[in-house]
């Protein structure tokens, strides 16, 4: 294979790279290593590379802007490609998000049930049930708490311990700085409003 072939699509295979990376990072996925996505990857390249073109092509950029970095001319269209490549995992996690959407697309980000609830972020008091019928543990997630994802073993650290009253009612228990709770041996986990 010809060297300024390879050199020609390489940069827009690291990009196809840093995209596949960063979706990596916002969402709960398996590790995978180049190999395993690597049709992904050139496939990410190829549409870098074809947009890249483009924009070379039907627009000059130099009637409208030019730019220099430390005295050397500036590839505007590469740094759109950039500036895409960063962006388009966000714009895709958004879009899967939306309720209408989320009615087509079989497959959603999220890979367990735990990791839907505890991306949502939302304040609530937990409820945490154990197999060997140990005390029920009751605490406040919120924005100082924590919830590992997949494929990460399930864990929470809840900012505040609460104790459930005989009365059903919660109360913050004084002088908490919060639990962390490693959860193998949980049974079952509840959630109640603040």
């Amino acid at each position: 294979m010809d060297i300024n072939i390879i050199l020609s699509v390489f940069p827009y295979f690291v990009l196809g790279f840093f995209s596949i990376k960063i979706w990596e990072l916002i969402t709960p996925t398996n590790e995978k290593n180049a190999k395993e996505i690597y049709m992904e990857i050139l496939a990410y390249g190829i549409i870098y590379n074809r947009l890249y073109n483009f924009l070379v092509k039907k627009i000059d950029f130099t009637k409208y802007i030019y730019l220099e970095f430390f005295g050397i001319p500036v590839d505007i269209p590469f740094f759109i490609i950039i500036f895409i490549v960063i962006f388009t995992p966000f714009i895709l996690k958004y879009l899967f998000n939306l309720s209408f959407l989320k009615n087509i697309i079989v497959r959603t980000y999220n890979r367990s049930a735990w990791d839907q609830f505890f991306s949502k972020r939302e304040p609530c008091i937990v409820v945490i049930h154990f197999i060997d019928d140990s005390p029920t543990i009751s605490g406040r997630f919120g924005a100082n708490s924590f919830a590992t994802s997949f494929p990460n073993k399930k864990e929470i650290y809840l900012e505040k311990i609460w104790e459930l009253n005989e009365d059903g009612t919660f109360k913050e228990k004084d002088y908490s700085k919060g639990l962390y709770i490693s959860c193998e041996n949980i049974k079952f986990v509840e959630f109640f409003e603040l």
